[in-house]
């Protein structure tokens, strides 16, 4: 992980902005560092590895990726499981 987190914090690609893939590649390593860092298992300075400023593009394109697209579809599909499993009473609570 410290070479990794030596080379993101030197990487500088002014010429091709970072992918979408690569934000919510990005954005799940610094879940997991921050995880880590609260857990106590990796020292603080891990915390700060990745510029902020990138940290929010990473956030922002994760939160545009993480909305349902078919919210309603969902919806049935947990009705007709709970239906399933519980019996009609359950899908009316």
């Amino acid at each position: 992980m410290p070479r990794l987190f030596e080379r993101l914090h030197e990487f500088n690609r002014p010429e091709k902005p970072l992918s979408k893939e690569e934000l919510l590649e990005l954005h799940q390593i610094n879940m997991h560092t921050q995880d880590q860092v609260r857990a106590g298992r990796w020292p603080k300075e891990f915390k700060e590895v990745i510029p902020k400023s990138v940290r929010d593009l990473a956030e922002n394109e994760y939160n545009r990726y993480d909305k349902s697209i078919y919210p309603d579809v969902q919806v049935d599909i947990v009705r007709y499981i709970i239906i399933t499993n519980a019996g009609p009473q359950a899908a009316q609570a």
